[in-house]
């Protein structure tokens, strides 16, 4: 499952400034498309703005929600959650899952080329699960952000690809798939919205707060937690 990408930011932090303009259309242009590289070609125009995000909590703590975190990472769960992210419009913010965010102290961000920098809650919204952090990569770097699509013109059957983190904060993988449905209500929201997407593609707990891509490497969505989501 995941969620759209329009009016992310603006939900988790209520200012419009820094809303992106979205793409005229994430219809498949048949002049440029070609199947045998598509995925490819999207998934090394995005990979550049997928970060991963760690968290360490306040203190250990290991409950329930927590659990399926230990069978994967043995005593890791004790101390925080790993997951992924995206670099935004305005570089010195990273969109992910406010679900990696719960009882967060300290937050960092990893770039693909495995710098790592200490982050910021800026602000969230638990409807859409959407956090977004404020990073200061310093004087000498200046991330990427990925192209952005437009999540309201896409269609059943379309194809994307997700990206996300391995579960070593390091690796990036990738799968394909296509959108299996638009969904206007899921459980665990509190109220209704047409921004839910569903998919068919694979992929580990790590790639969550990872982009949903279309196949001219256009971010559409964000890869939702499936133990939130799920129907």
């Amino acid at each position: 499952m995941a969620y759209g990408l329009k009016n992310w930011v603006l939900a988790a932090l209520g200012v419009s400034a820094l809303l992106v303009p979205l793409a005229a259309s994430a219809q498949l242009d048949t002049n440029t498309y070609r199947p045998d590289t598509a995925v490819s070609t999207a998934v090394a125009i995005v990979r550049p703005s997928v970060v991963a995000v760690e968290t360490r909590f306040k203190e250990p703590t290991l409950k329930d929600e927590y659990a399926y975190w230990q069978i994967l990472r043995g005593a890791r769960p004790l101390y925080g959650l790993w997951g992924s992210g995206i670099i935004y419009k305005d570089p010195q913010y990273v969109v992910t899952t406010s679900y990696l965010m719960d009882e967060a102290e300290f937050i960092r961000v990893i770039l693909d080329d495995g710098r790592s920098y200490k982050a910021e809650l800026v602000g969230k919204n638990e409807d859409l699960d959407v956090a977004v952090l404020k990073v200061d990569w310093g004087p000498d770097i200046s991330p990427t952000a990925p192209p952005i699509g437009n999540s309201d013109v896409l269609r059943l059957g379309q194809p994307i690809a997700i990206v996300g983190k391995a579960l070593n904060s390091v690796d990036t993988y990738t799968s394909f798939g296509v959108v299996s449905a638009i969904r206007k209500e899921v459980p665990g929201t509190q109220k209704p919205t047409d921004q839910f997407l569903q998919f068919d593609a694979s992929y580990e707990l790590s790639f969550v707060g990872g982009p949903v891509v279309d196949v001219h490497g256009n971010v559409v969505g964000m890869i939702d937690p499936p133990c939130r989501t799920s129907a």
